[in-house]
């Protein structure tokens, strides 16, 4: 063995990348060396072996990833508690290249940790009145064990957690244990999620949207269009040069539906302009499957939009807002009521609510939708050293988010603040400036323009 390579983002022996720690054996000529964060480990260099400690934390990953492959092809292995989708140890264990072997060690798979394994107990009730369907037993035995478990009695009485005070389960339905309960004692649940649960998702920190679940939300099958309700075809727009986003919903009875996204722009090497935007949202739309006959000028204008107010401001060079001109191209958006807008938090919250499933569930199709499931998941809070929120995060994953948010704003709004589904603010115009609702309530005789009218073609 010629040498070998131990590295992490931490200084070993308290030297630094410079003078980096090393163990010889004289007897065999091997040796190990020891480094802190560089973006080039052992460039120039060849190794037997590297080891990675905590690689999924690693700064400039890829980077680094690239410098080590190049050192040592065969002979790595990469150790790390998750931390989020977006980090190359995340991307290794997902693709596993040929040749890389993958190991998962959970602890629920541990002979100590898991002596008592079983699914801790929901509530006896939901939050609708309803039964609370119990999750499957792992084995006979571990039935038995829930059975006779005392937190798992409280946890179906209702009887909420308590990091002072644990007397039920802090996560009801979750794989636990004896020592799983007392590991999550004094840890957040980003902190659980990393440390014990091998969760990528619920590991990323400062997430705008930690209500998100991909096993919850995302149908990995995907959602088709459904042709009979086009009428409840539905759009959300955030623009801008660099990367503008829609997103198509269908808003059925029971359930809110994102099923397609469209992004354009300089991050994604095409064109955010109007024009554009307009003509490839019209393709993009026929190969989710609109009629052709739904996507004339006549009848786009009548699909339901919300975009960013700052979209309906006009634009210096053409004194036009973004907003009008899509409207020349046959779509209509509106905006939320003004009031919601002065800060980011009201448009978050009704985001968080659908995330909930209030007023209905939202599912969204992980085939024609993945980058909203994507972003969903991405969108973080930029954070100063010491902690503080400063804001959201102004990056590819926020542009989609926005839409989002202004879109629920609109449509569904916190219920500590009711407001119709439509109308005022948020209800899209026609060319005269007159709400849609309206127009068309006096044209169909309705005398509420907030009910939702169905359009036969």
């Amino acid at each position: 063995m010629r040498g070998c390579r131990g590295w992490r983002g931490s200084c070993c022996s308290g030297r630094s990348a410079a003078t980096p720690a090393k163990v010889e054996n004289p007897e065999k000529g091997s040796f190990w060396i020891g480094e802190g964060q560089t973006d080039n480990p052992g460039r120039g260099s060849t190794f037997d072996a590297v080891l990675g400690d905590e690689f999924a934390f690693v700064e400039h990953a890829e980077k680094v990833y690239a410098a080590l492959d190049d050192a040592c092809p065969q002979g790595k292995a990469l150790l790390s508690t998750v931390n989020g989708e977006q980090t190359a140890h995340a991307r290794l264990a997902k693709t596993r290249p040929k040749g890389k072997t993958y190991l998962r060690l959970h602890w629920s798979t541990h002979p100590v940790y898991s002596v008592g394994l079983h699914a801790a107990a929901r509530p006896d009730m939901d939050a609708d009145g309803k039964p609370q369907a119990q999750p499957v037993q792992p084995s006979a035995e571990a039935a038995a064990i829930a059975a006779g478990c005392v937190l798992c009695a409280r946890t179906r009485a209702g009887v909420p957690w308590d990091p002072s005070e644990p007397r039920s389960h802090r996560y009801p339905g979750k794989l636990t244990s004896p020592w799983y309960d007392e590991r999550v004692i004094g840890k957040t649940n980003e902190q659980v999620a990393s440390e014990l649960d091998i969760d990528r998702e619920g590991a990323k920190s400062h997430r705008v949207y930690p209500e998100f679940s991909s096993a919850v939300h995302v149908v990995a099958d995907g959602i088709p269009y459904e042709p009979e309700f086009h009428h409840l075809l539905e759009l959300a727009l955030d623009p801008g040069l660099d990367m503008t986003s829609v997103i198509v919903f269908q808003d059925m009875p029971t359930e809110l539906r994102v099923i397609g996204t469209l992004e354009a722009g300089h991050l994604v090497g095409t064109s955010g302009v109007a024009a554009n935007v307009a003509t490839a949202l019209i393709e993009y739309l026929r190969s989710l499957g609109v009629e052709d006959r739904v996507l004339t000028f006549e009848h786009t204008r009548h699909i339901y939009g919300i975009a960013d107010p700052a979209a309906h401001n006009p634009e210096t060079s053409s004194g036009k807002s973004y907003v009008q001109e899509l409207r020349r191209m046959g779509f209509n958006f509106g905006k939320p009521p003004s009031r919601l807008c002065r800060t980011v938090a009201p448009s978050i919250s009704s985001v968080k609510l659908l995330l909930g499933g209030y007023p209905k569930p939202l599912r969204i199709c992980g085939v024609k939708a993945a980058a909203f499931a994507e972003h969903a998941r991405e969108n973080t809070w930029r954070i100063s050293p010491d902690g503080r929120v400063l804001g959201l995060n102004d990056d590819v994953h926020n542009h989609m988010m926005r839409a989002a948010a202004y879109y629920a704003l609109a449509k569904f709004p916190s219920p500590s603040k009711p407001q119709p589904p439509h109308g005022g603010d948020g209800e899209p115009v026609d060319d005269e400036g007159t709400p849609r609702a309206q127009r068309r309530a006096r044209r169909e005789g309705v005398h509420d323009p907030g009910i939702r009218m169905g359009m036969s073609f």
